[in-house]
């Protein structure tokens, strides 16, 4: 029983290494508390971020939700490319599902490859945007880069004018990553699967011959 036991908790074990895991429906970016909330007019945020080994889905687009005065205004969110083609985007509204510090406005899933280098821009109208919140933490499937924005009222992609690093980053969009698509496994680690499996089956049938 014991020995049953260990050879199904090493089959666990090389299934969770594998790469390519399907990562929980999660908030692209959040944080523990917002530190500085301030609207000095309407401006178009845009942050960029690298998507990891492994492609992944995204299922709706938010904006932030300010706990003090929430959204008085519909925000155009949009997720581009890195070369400024639009991809998919919303209109987030007070009415769309809060989850954490953003709003989110389902879209139709879009897949975003591994590797490649997104933007996904938000405008704040009169909505109060925030800035250096404590915390802050970015989904495994992703890499946060900064943010770049530009004065303006209507979704477009911002010339890189402006570049801010994680600490300081302004934020008002983000995104919910569904899931995340599983490459294809490295020669190595089907390998040790195998091995795991046969080592498996061999006991079974040591077992079986026993009981006879």
């Amino acid at each position: 029983m014991f020995a049953m036991r260990g050879s199904i908790l090493l089959i666990i074990s090389v299934l969770l290494l594998l790469p390519g895991s399907v990562y929980a429906d999660n908030a692209a970016w959040e944080w523990t508390t917002t530190t500085i909330n301030f609207s000095n007019g309407s401006w178009v945020f845009g942050i960029d971020f690298t998507v990891g080994d492994s492609n992944i889905t995204v299922d709706a687009l938010g904006y932030y939700y300010d706990p003090e005065t929430g959204l008085t205004d519909n925000h155009p969110v949009g997720m581009y490319d890195s070369i400024g083609n639009l991809l998919a985007s919303a209109t987030v509204t007070s009415a769309d599902p809060l989850v954490g510090h953003f709003e989110y406005a389902a879209i139709s899933p879009i897949v975003l490859l591994a590797g490649d280098t997104y933007r996904v821009v938000g405008v704040s109208l009169s909505d109060l945007y925030t800035w250096d919140p404590t915390g802050f933490a970015t989904s495994p499937a992703i890499t946060y880069l900064g943010d770049t924005y530009q004065s303006g009222t209507s979704l477009v992609d911002p010339a890189p004018e402006f570049h801010n690093d994680v600490e300081h980053g302004f934020f008002g969009p983000d995104f919910m990553i569904s899931s995340t698509t599983p490459t294809i496994p490295e020669p190595s680690s089907v390998i040790l699967l195998g091995t795991a499996l046969g080592a498996l089956c061999s006991w079974a049938r040591r077992c079986s011959s026993r009981a006879r």
